[in-house]
């Protein structure tokens, strides 16, 4: 079987476990993408999934855990200032209660993300215990929020679906009778994301999970009202079927189009080979012939910015600044004379052309809300150059370090701990980064397969000196 996405791997393996290794500090470090970071965050109350149905938690751990959530985000969470009507000491006190009545610890951990939702932003959250060892599963079917619509836009290639007629850009009503709508709200409760476009554009990838090999009932709606019921089977890693923000390899996909256009998709800047495969690839280019290149990221939902930086500096050939960014700075003795809390502020520094050579050519981004993390930190420095055209629909808005701790009964908490921002203070984290040229897949485009995305950047492209 090919290797599957990385949210296998940490359903797999223990939380507990993990942060015990010696080389926990360096994962974290390198800024691990959102899906990775979100990926245990599966159990809704509409797929009646359960991790345990005993109270192995004590009232003092009960305590301790909702107190160290607390004190994580009132002196470490750099996004408070974005929703100054929310009061966390007195959310945190109305909490108090509630996790002392949960009688088991699937019900602890749901208070404690519903408490943690309204933070809303993208590296925030609580992550249930890491006890799912391979327990979850998805159809091999993915969606997208389009038009207000849930379509379905890919599907794989299984005798199950093909036996039931589907195919892209059928709109999705209700799974297991229950409507989309009331599980999106369902997943939002959880988890808020930071801005619409990223919390709708992720909750699709929650929306169907549930044990492996079960069943799980869709009704659907084509363009001519008509409404069909199918029922999936959740074996997408059986069928090595991967949703698209999840792929690890390739890391890098190109081709031509068309004469003298090259279009590269860069899957992920995961640690690793992600610059590598861009620089195997970009090496293999006569560019002198190209008359322009087109880098798609909209399914890009991060890994490490550094990788995005190598990548970037074979796009240049003078110094590009990359984002500045800030975090808090607590002095008690100044919090005991009534001063405002100061802030320290950083760069990322400066991105130097390569020693190798450079492509200075017309260049295009594909972005999309699903664009996020350390794809953000890509577009920033190309963006505030004007190095690059953006074209598609506004990125997640969500980038920066989480401060995570780990919580009774083997879970986590993460905080956001550092505010990114444009070289010039120009703020993205928690609205996104709007695109130079605004263009938004339609149903009607998945029904005929199109991608009028990457069809107006090649008009761009083509018409670049008018």
């Amino acid at each position: 079987m090919k290797t599957i996405s990385i949210i296998i791997t940490m359903l797999t393996i223990p939380l507990s476990i993990i942060a015990q290794q010696k080389d926990f500090p360096k994962i974290l470090n390198s800024k691990p993408d959102l899906e990775t970071l979100i990926s245990d965050l599966t159990t809704n109350s509409y797929m009646q999934q359960s991790v345990t149905d005993e109270n192995n938690l004590t009232d003092s751990q009960k305590i301790w855990g909702l107190m160290q959530i607390w004190s994580t985000a009132k002196y470490n969470f750099v996004f408070f200032d974005q929703i100054p009507d929310f009061d966390w000491d007195a959310a945190v006190q109305s909490a108090i209660p509630k996790v002392l009545a949960t009688s088991n610890t699937d019900d602890y951990y749901r208070v404690l993300r519903e408490l943690a939702g309204p933070l809303d932003d993208a590296h925030t959250m609580v992550l249930p215990p890491g006890l799912f060892s391979g327990a979850y599963d998805n159809p091999p079917v993915e969606f997208e929020m389009i038009d207000g619509k849930v379509i379905l836009v890919r599907m794989g290639d299984t005798e199950e679906i093909r036996a039931q007629n589907m195919y892209p850009g059928l709109e999705l009503l209700e799974i297991d009778d229950i409507p989309v709508s009331d599980c999106l709200e369902q997943i939002r409760a959880y988890y808020y994301g930071g801005t619409r476009q990223w919390q709708e554009a992720f909750g699709m990838y929650f929306l169907l999970m549930g044990k492996p090999e079960s069943e799980v009932k869709l009704k659907l709606r084509d363009t001519r009202d008509k409404i069909s019921t199918v029922s999936l089977t959740r074996n997408a890693m059986k069928n090595s079927f991967q949703l698209r923000t999840y792929f690890m390899e390739p890391a890098v996909e190109n081709r031509f189009i068309e004469d003298g256009i090259v279009y590269i998709k860069l899957n992920s800047f995961r640690p690793g080979n992600a610059a590598d495969a861009f620089k195997a690839e970009f090496n293999k280019l006569n560019l002198d012939e190209l008359k322009g290149m087109i880098l798609d990221i909209r399914y890009n939902s991060g890994g490490s910015s550094d990788n995005s930086y190598d990548i970037i500096s074979n796009l240049i050939d003078q110094p590009v600044e990359a984002a500045r960014w800030k975090t808090r700075k607590y002095m008690p003795a100044y919090a005991a004379w009534g001063q405002p809390e100061e802030w320290h502020e950083g760069r990322m520094g400066t991105i130097e052309p390569s020693d190798g050579k450079h492509y200075t050519g017309p260049l295009v981004l594909l972005v999309g809300s699903l664009t996020a993390s350390a794809a953000e930190d890509f577009v920033v420095p190309l963006d505030f150059s004007d190095r690059a055209m953006l074209i598609g629909s506004k990125t997640a808005g969500g980038t920066g370090n989480p401060m995570i701790i780990n919580l009774p009964g083997g879970g986590i908490f993460m905080a956001c701990s550092k505010k990114d921002y444009y070289p010039d203070g120009k703020e993205f984290v928690g609205y996104g980064i709007k695109p130079d040229i605004s263009v938004q897949l339609t149903q009607k485009d998945i029904l005929e397969n199109r991608d009028p995305v990457l069809e107006k950047a090649v008009e761009v492209i083509k018409n670049w000196d008018q």
